[in-house]
């Protein structure tokens, strides 16, 4: 593909993760926590693209319904996976966006 064609920002909405762990037999924060692990290999293969610039939309204001253990997960285990993987990625490309 030609270096035109390829976009410098890209966003993804995270969606689908408990559902996924539910076809599964496995609990919710198993898919959560298997979608994070897929977002960094998403922004590896990114950087190597030439995409500079990875937003990702990961909780809404939706989310704040489930149950509490469940948004505990949402709202500590994505940042702790930010930090153990942040020396795998290359350049700052990702930004995280919370909100409706």
């Amino acid at each position: 593909m030609s270096e035109k064609m390829i976009p410098k920002h890209v966003a993804i909405i995270l969606d689908g993760n408990g559902r996924w762990a539910k076809k599964h037999g496995q609990p919710r924060s198993f898919g959560h926590y298997q979608g994070g692990r897929n977002l960094f290999r998403v922004a590896k293969a990114a950087q190597k693209m030439g995409i500079s610039k990875l937003t990702v939309y990961a909780f809404s204001t939706e989310n704040w319904k489930r149950p509490k253990e469940e948004v505990n997960y949402l709202m500590t285990k994505p940042i702790e996976m930010f930090h153990e993987n942040r020396d795998r990625i290359k350049e700052k490309i990702l930004s995280f966006v919370g909100g409706d």
